[in-house]
């Protein structure tokens, strides 16, 4: 898809050398559960907590898995996919 973009472009040949050399795509999937939404007295209860409306709110489990489709020694360099995020 990319490659297609880069037709419509002035310097379209250069940006392939450019991806080609510095670009990596890599397949991946987020597993994350949602839910629903709560009831509206519970988005209520949160708008009022936030100071704005909660319409769309809908509730998640947090997440947990983020597979990439890579080398891991690349993604290490990249960024730190062994660290678990604070809470």
């Amino acid at each position: 898809m990319v490659d297609r973009l880069a037709d419509g472009l002035e310097r379209g040949p250069e940006f392939r050398r450019w991806l080609g050399r510095r670009v990596r795509f890599c397949s991946s999937l987020v597993d994350r559960i949602t839910t629903g939404t709560p009831p509206r007295d519970v988005r209520a209860a949160l708008g009022g907590v936030s100071g704005t409306p909660t319409p769309s709110l809908t509730v998640t489990e947090p997440q947990a898995l983020w597979a990439i489709e890579a080398d891991p020694a690349e993604l290490r360099a990249t960024f730190p996919i062994d660290v678990l995020p604070s809470r």
